[in-house]
């Protein structure tokens, strides 16, 4: 289902599906597998386009995973929390290190999906000790953040989080592509790597949160093709993440209108 709005995750109804189909085609059009999902948190409206029953590779979208399970066992204080908020903000994968552990390390996807009932969300990592290989459907994704965003032990804290990105990286990374590049005001965790794709000469690229007074979850997940060399020392490929914004580009928009 390359391209195509479909409403296999839920009623589409008054969502723009045109939209959501050109954003996925932006991507395939670059010679990129594509995932894309948006969810109505009043409606639960939902469309998925590109691959919509693909898996991808979360990268650091999986800090999200991450905080919800320590929230919920009552851990996020003292220096768990400092960890955490560097996790979110920062994207600080050293934080990320100790803490994926702290929640379960490769048991935490199968958690996430037993705790709010998402058996489509995807599946653990393939690749040993790689928390970036977690692997997420995008219409999954959509609906954890939508039952994130609906749990009020959690979203107190991670909504604050996620609004609380900073524009760059600890590692120096240009946060600032995908929803943020074209919504200020969006609640959004990225993931960007070299070698979280379960094919490792694949660049991942995804950005993902909601927009519009965090009515409307946006999942855009981007994985290359043979475009491993295109990195940076930091796993960032720059020019993926370009397409990425041209993607939320072509559907934020209708959202916030």
């Amino acid at each position: 289902m390359w391209g195509d709005a479909a409403g296999d995750c839920g009623d589409g109804t008054g969502l723009p599906a045109a939209a959501v189909s050109d954003a996925a085609r932006v991507g395939t059009d670059a010679g990129l597998r594509v995932g894309v999902a948006v969810l109505d948190t009043e409606t639960g409206g939902c469309l998925v386009a590109g691959d919509g029953d693909g898996e991808f590779a979360t990268a650091s979208v999986v800090k999200v995973m991450i905080a919800a399970r320590l929230l919920t066992d009552g851990a996020m204080s003292g220096p768990t929390e400092e960890l955490a908020r560097s996790m979110i903000g920062l994207s600080d994968d050293a934080a990320a290190n100790v803490l994926w552990q702290q929640a379960g390390g490769p048991d935490l996807e199968p958690w996430i999906e037993e705790h709010y009932g998402l058996p489509e969300l995807g599946s653990p990592n393939g690749i040993p000790g790689r928390w970036g290989n977690t692997h997420v459907t995008a219409g999954g994704l959509a609906r954890f953040y939508a039952a994130l965003r609906a749990d009020p032990v959690v979203w107190p804290w991670l909504g604050a989080a996620l609004h609380g990105m900073q524009p760059r990286a600890l590692d120096g990374t240009d946060q600032v592509f995908g929803l943020p590049a074209v919504s200020a005001a969006a609640a959004v965790k990225q993931g960007w790597a070299n070698g979280s794709a379960d094919d490792p000469a694949d660049a991942v690229v995804n950005s993902t949160g909601f927009v519009a007074g965090d009515r409307y979850v946006v999942v855009l997940l981007t994985e290359g093709d043979g475009n491993v060399s295109g990195c940076d020392d930091r796993g960032f490929h720059a020019a993926q993440a370009t397409v990425v914004t041209a993607m939320a580009g072509a559907l934020v928009p209708p959202l916030t209108v």
